[in-house]
């Protein structure tokens, strides 16, 4: 009892020297996290700004590739350069219009987001997919408007327009944004330009970003021409101008005494995103959340003030008794019921879970005594089955006479069968193979059968490719397959095995059927009583010599692969198929 009574009291200051750890520990804590955790959170909130600013960055650079994809698509290929030219001149057909119209309707047909493509040449004629207003003259003024206004003699040149009134139609005040683009001869001569539009809502809506519920000032532009593409900020011209000069810095975010600018350029166009917020409005979410985390920390703080001791004596006594069991526990043993009380929600689960995995050991080992026994047991008839006299002596007798024959290279080749056979049954050092190794036994063996049996034997093997390197227990097709021919050859004159391994949807299916007689329904019954006296009976009283197959049969077979692959497999003993043979069909998870 006195004992007893000092483990009490040591329990008692445990939980009072962790209640004074836990409390200095969260106070110190608090003032550190407290001068720097507005710091943080204000770096935090500027990441989610440049992150969003790549985000709006990204979705302008899907908005300009749209634009600039449908000039690419109208004016790639010989055939509008030829028709375009053509129709430049005083002999322009109704063939040459309706040819480039197509080639406008085919660019922008299967895009909702496109609102008009427009070809028009520098006196002013203009092919346009909509409805459409300007006089010839307005036309050719834009054009020269582009000329004199932009550099459009290089290479690349293109010009990106802003939020501006739809030049082609302003009946219904309609705003868009545009790409224009030269078209120039072989002489790199400009003799007009293409024009694509898109309503200017789609980028109003990529460009209507919040952080911490406050709008943020987007703007969009364009670094070859120093114009804006958009902007959603109602500022002067001088303050655009500022932010334009700001966001040349090689900096990815930029603080000012009011506001932090956050830059994403793009990755394939010559422009940049423009995100404005408010300094107010990242330490305002930053304050707030100081505030919260200080009455959460003491509420902690008085918490477990009052409920260490509780919860000291809740989770210590169950688990000492855990221990000491665990302390006990052998293989004789394992897997019983843990003798703890008052169990707590965690020790519930640490019990629970323990004796789980008792008995699933205990299960493993018991499976493993099965599969041990079995397979032993399997590999041994299989190697005499495969290297028996008879086997053998008719293998080797057959190699001779087809030396004798001159059929050299077929003696070759049944030679190389024979020796991988005997290389395959005699390694004991691995009880499970892929299925790919098992299938290049299984082609050697129907080599050597084929040698020696002729025009007797015909033999299909389909194996899907996912199945290749899935685990199998070793010896599993040839047993089936001998099985096959040996009892096919007393009723057919021909004999036919098909071999099939599929896979689907994470389930694999073998099936080997021959055209023999069929198997009786009594010796089918004979196997599955088998296999169900072996699953059910104690791995300690099923002996290894209780497991007497017959060598490598049919029964053998399907016990190796239950015990392999447990409650995943399945099989079906088919006496009638379509050869009017039997068909042996199993199954697993991969």
């Amino acid at each position: 009892m006195g004992l007893r009574r000092r483990k009490m009291k040591l329990s008692s200051r445990l939980a009072l020297v962790y209640t004074l750890l836990v409390t200095v520990f969260i106070s110190a804590a608090m003032v550190i996290f407290y001068q720097y955790y507005s710091r943080q959170i204000f770096e935090e909130d500027e990441d989610n700004l440049v992150q969003l600013s790549d985000t709006v960055m990204t979705q302008v650079d899907n908005i300009l590739d749209t634009l600039d994809q449908v000039t690419i698509d109208v004016m790639s290929g010989n055939i509008f350069s030829t028709v375009w030219e053509h129709w430049l001149t005083e002999n322009r057909t109704y063939a040459d219009t309706a040819t480039l119209r197509e080639r406008l309707v085919n660019a922008y047909k299967n895009r909702s987001n496109i609102r008009r493509v427009a070809l028009y040449s520098l006196d002013g004629d203009y092919i346009c997919t909509g409805a459409a207003q300007p006089e010839s003259e307005d036309v050719k003024a834009r054009a020269e408007y582009f000329i004199n206004n932009y550099n459009m003699n290089q290479a690349t040149s293109r010009v990106y327009l802003g939020e501006t009134e739809d030049f082609w139609d302003n009946s219904r005040g309609v705003t868009v944004v545009s790409e224009i683009k030269p078209i120039k001869n072989s002489d790199t001569e400009i003799t007009g330009f293409i024009e694509v539009q898109q309503n200017s809502f789609y980028i109003k809506d990529i460009c209507e970003a919040t952080i911490n519920g406050s709008a943020v000032g987007v703007a969009v532009l364009m670094d070859d021409t120093g114009e804006y593409f958009y902007s959603n900020m109602d500022r002067d011209e001088s303050y655009m101008a500022e932010l334009s000069a700001l966001s040349n810095r090689y900096s990815r975010t930029l603080t000012t005494d009011r506001e932090v600018l956050a830059i994403a350029p793009s990755n394939y166009f010559a422009c940049r995103v423009i995100m404005v917020v408010e300094r107010a409005v990242l330490t305002a979410a930053a304050d707030q959340m100081i505030q919260g985390i200080i009455v959460v920390a003491v509420i902690l703080v008085l918490l477990n003030a009052v409920f260490s001791q509780l919860i000291t004596r809740m989770i210590m006594r169950p688990l000492n008794a855990l221990v000491r069991y665990m302390e006990k526990i052998d293989i004789q043993n394992i897997g019983e019921k843990v003798p703890v009380r008052n169990k707590t929600p965690e020790t519930e689960v640490l019990v629970t879970s323990f004796e789980s995995m008792g008995k699933r050991l205990r299960e493993a080992l018991t499976r493993q005594k099965k599969m041990e026994s079995a397979q032993n047991k399997a590999l041994f008839d299989a190697l005499q089955s495969t290297i028996g006299p008879h086997f053998l002596y008719n293998s080797l007798g057959g190699i001779a006479n087809m030396c004798e024959q001159g059929e050299n290279e077929e003696a070759a080749d049944a030679c190389y069968s024979l020796t991988e056979i005997l290389r395959y049954a005699a390694d004991y050092d691995e009880a499970e193979v892929t299925i790919g190794d098992e299938m290049e036994n299984l082609r050697a063996y129907l080599a050597i059968m084929k040698s020696r049996y002729r025009q007797r034997l015909e033999y299909k093997i389909r194996t899907d490719g996912r199945c290749t390197y899935l685990m199998i227990p070793k010896l599993t097709y040839q047993p089936l397959v001998e099985n096959a021919i040996k009892y096919s050859l007393m009723e057919r004159e021909t004999v036919i095995v098909k071999v099939a391994t599929s896979y689907e949807d994470g389930h694999v299916t073998v099936e080997v059927s021959d055209n023999g007689c069929g198997i009786s329904e009594e010796d089918a019954e004979r196997i599955r009583s088998r296999l169900k006296e072996f699953s059910e009976e104690d791995a300690e009283l099923y002996s290894s010599s209780r497991v007497q197959f017959g060598g490598m049969g049919l029964g053998g077979t399907l016990i190796r692969l239950s015990l392999f692959f447990g409650e995943s497999f399945w099989y079906e003993l088919l006496p009638g198929n379509e050869e009017g043979g039997t068909s042996i069909r199993f199954g697993f998870d991969a």
